[in-house]
């Protein structure tokens, strides 16, 4: 509203009332200095999360219209008290006593303009009451009105609502409405997007009450799509609110900063937060991957329909459809853009050099500094600090991303994907951890009385004996500084890693201490075709290699990363306990980041309690539903549920992944966790992400429901030599544990025997 104000358009006059709200005298002067001669007013909500691009809050807050100055304190602790903990502050604000009002939205839909009016305050309209509508084109022509003949209307008299009714006739002008058409559209252009305007005529005179961005359009055919694809690798299961608000924040800022390190201006990504903020939907405490808005997202830069292509291949997506887009690159992008590309790839190898670099040296620090005794203040500092390091440059690792599909996308081309997943395989970060394991499981085991005290499980005893293991101490100090952020679940910071969980470390290290064999076919494969395709395409396939190790060693940072975010937040949970506004650490998985990180001091976090005990109850019964990996649906419309699988008796058809063929026994696993024996052959999963690396080092044998053939079950698979199906969905609901089957990797089919 200042900004309006500042603009020169027609506002109320108003003050905002910032900071916690002393007395009824205060405010009281703060009206006789800026308000003064003024008797009735409006007290009205400005949250920080209020009306954004992407969530409107109208309605949602409290507000007060025709308030006296007596009444002026209590309306106003009213509004506070329905922020819940929120940050917000409160406006007071002249209120015009209005002789017709109502609603308009500059673009409802295809371009059309929508105004609802009706005599005096604009309550009855804002409330949903009988009122004159009148829908026009986006040049302004009328292209339907209705007259509502039994109009309910209220006005201001004497210090008291009066009703009138009913009212027949029409409510606005000719003049009037062209009036609206003209203020809407320069609203419209000057705040960047579509407005939903709450206006006011008083005497002839044009008002504007309030204006916030259109998230929800009214003539809306638009069909959103969801897929959890590849994201459902590092976020699978049911994810806390935590995690899901700082991986929004993640995929805002990283994409943000992608598009304008590819030419886009600033300016234009931020025009867009209803695209950025929601790259990521969530249903029944699932994450998927918003598909409507990646390809929007795609449409930024130059050259879509490869884009698009690439971003389906690097997500692998399920989900291949094309939406309505009214964004395009500007022609000087498009002519610069290739210049822009050769650029980057001549210099990218130095790019991510540095990027690795200091990344690890930033997580390296950050995991040494102890905040044991950091306060809520400097736990949010580090916090921010964190986001300003770590994600200021990590765009670099979604251009490799696209180096990697890109190379991927030219290999499929010229050899399908038979030939090409014997072709594809590299030294990952994965099997270095498995190796890495199995290193430090024989240091332990060289310590007679290190290893008793691991294979008893005593944590504290372990610790006292590891002082006198020299070797065994730095090995382990080692693999918790390279590795200690991967583990099963990693990027869900609700998850415990193998530093607080000793009991899992002392299980994988016991398994490790007598590992399995895996013979990887490490022999060369001749490439088809003449000697020119050879050429280029080993030249491609080398570039490929390249650039999908950098993936994984740039994966291994981001579950670093997370475990650093892990260890603040858990701190954050003490404090909070300390303070009384929650009543155990782990609580604060069920809180949103700008719940925690708002108002820290104030009464109203009490109210936290009571939104993480009614949000446990919610994702624990979230744990007893089965949504489908990807759906399409109206706005509005619920998601759907998986429906039950008919289960074969004999076969199961998956996709080829890594050739080889096994019979064994069968352990299905719906979660990650480490047996404590290994009584089977072969896992069983419904994704696996890196944090499975230790489970899939014990396996001969892996069948997988989702993935594709880069994905990283995939990756390790190859890498391993361990026989792989993919895509065998249902599996995980066909198969029992110690069942027989025998899995072919290279026809992709399982025969349950």
């Amino acid at each position: 509203m200042k900004k309006l104000k500042k603009e020169g358009y027609k506002i109320p006059p108003f003050f905002v009332l910032a900071g916690k709200l002393t007395s009824a005298h205060a405010i009281l002067k703060r009206v006789e200095k800026e308000l003064p001669g003024i008797d009735y007013f409006a007290v009205r909500s400005s949250a920080k999360a209020e009306d954004s691009k992407a969530k409107s809050f109208a309605g949602h807050f409290y507000s007060a219209i025709a308030v006296s100055k007596e009444n002026l304190y209590e309306e106003a602790r009213n509004v506070v008290d329905a922020y819940k903990g929120m940050e917000g502050a409160v406006i007071i604000q002249e209120f015009i006593q209005s002789d017709k009002a109502g609603v308009i939205f500059s673009d409802a839909g295809s371009g059309q303009i929508v105004i609802n009016s009706n005599f005096g305050l604009c309550e009855t309209v804002v409330k949903g009451m009988v009122c004159d509508e009148y829908i026009l084109d986006n040049k302004g022509l009328l292209v339907s009105k209705h007259i509502a003949d039994n109009k309910e209307a209220y006005f201001l008299k004497g210090g008291k609502i009066e009703i009138i009714k009913p009212l027949s006739e029409e409510s606005l002008t000719e003049s009037e409405i062209n009036q609206l058409i003209d203020i809407a559209k320069d609203l419209e252009t000057f705040l960047r997007s579509p407005q939903d305007i709450e206006w006011c005529f008083c005497k002839g005179v044009l008002y504007i009450l309030q204006s916030r961005p259109i998230t929800s359009k009214i003539f809306n055919n638009e069909v959103l799509h969801f897929d959890s694809a590849n994201i459902a690798e590092s976020y699978s299961g049911v994810v806390l609110p935590l995690t899901c608000s700082f991986a929004s924040f993640i995929y805002k800022t990283v994409y943000e900063d992608l598009l304008v390190h590819s030419g886009i201006p600033r300016d234009k990504v931020n025009r867009h937060p209803e695209i950025f903020g929601n790259m990521l939907g969530f249903f029944y405490g699932r994450m998927y991957y918003n598909m409507n808005n990646w390809y929007k997202m795609a449409a930024f830069i130059p050259g879509y329909k490869r884009n698009k292509k690439n971003l389906e291949l690097m997500i692998t997506s399920n989900i291949k459809e094309d939406i309505e887009q009214d964004i395009s690159p500007t022609l000087g992008l498009k002519f610069k853009y290739p210049f822009l590309v050769i650029f980057k790839l001549l210099f990218f190898p130095l790019t991510i050099k540095r990027f690795k670099k200091r990344t690890a040296a930033k997580i390296k620090e950050a995991y040494h500094t102890s905040i044991r005794r950091h306060t809520f203040e400097q736990c949010r500092e580090i916090y921010l600090n964190l986001n300003q390091e770590l994600l200021k440059n990590w765009y670099i690792t979604v251009e490799n991303d696209f180096m990697v599909m890109t190379y991927f996308g030219i290999l499929k081309k010229a050899y399908g994907d038979e030939i090409l997943r014997d072709l594809i395989g590299f030294k990952s970060a994965s099997s270095k951890q498995i190796a890495a394991i199995i290193q430090l499981a024989g240091k332990i085991k060289s310590a007679p009385s290190l290893y008793s005290q691991l294979q008893r499980k005593n944590e504290v005893e372990f610790y006292k004996e590891l002082k006198f293991c020299s070797d065994a101490e730095k090995e382990l100090d080692a693999y918790y500084e390279k590795y200690g952020g991967r583990f099963a679940n990693e990027l869900k910071l609700e998850s415990t890693d193998l530093q607080e969980d000793f009991k899992k470390f002392a299980q994988i290290i016991n398994l490790y201490s007598s590992p399995i064999s895996h013979s990887a076919d490490t022999s060369s494969y001749s490439l088809p075709g003449g000697m020119l395709k050879r050429n280029l395409t080993g030249l491609v396939l080398k570039k490929f290699k390249k650039y999908s190790s950098q993936r994984e060693e740039s994966r291994l940072l981001r579950s670093n990363s997370f475990a650093v975010v892990r260890k603040l937040f858990s701190r954050v949970g003490e404090v909070l306990v300390d303070k009384g506004i929650i009543n155990k650490k782990d609580d604060i998985f069920y809180l949103q980041i700008e719940e925690i990180f708002s108002h820290s001091d104030s009464p109203q976090m009490k109210n936290l309690k009571d939104i993480v005990e009614n949000r446990r109850k919610e994702y624990n019964s979230f744990k007893e539903i089965t949504p489908p990996s990807h759906f399409s649906i109206k706005p509005g419309e619920e998601a759907p549920l998986s429906q039950p699988r008919k289960k074969s008796n004999k076969t199961i058809q998956g996709r080829a992944c890594t050739s080889g063929l096994i019979r064994g026994r069968v352990k299905v696993f719906r979660e990650f966790s480490i047996p404590d024996k290994i009584d089977f052959d072969i896992v069983v999963a419904r994704h696996t992400d890196p944090g499975w690396t230790s489970l899939i080092g014990l396996s001969k044998g892996l069948i997988i429901e989702y993935g594709g053939i880069l994905s990283h079950a995939s990756i390790v698979s190859r890498e391993l030599g361990i026989p792989t199906v993919i895509g065998a969905e249902g599996v995980v609901d066909m198969l029992k544990d110690g069942q027989l089957v025998e899995l072919n990797g290279s026809t992709g089919l399982i025969t349950i025997l």
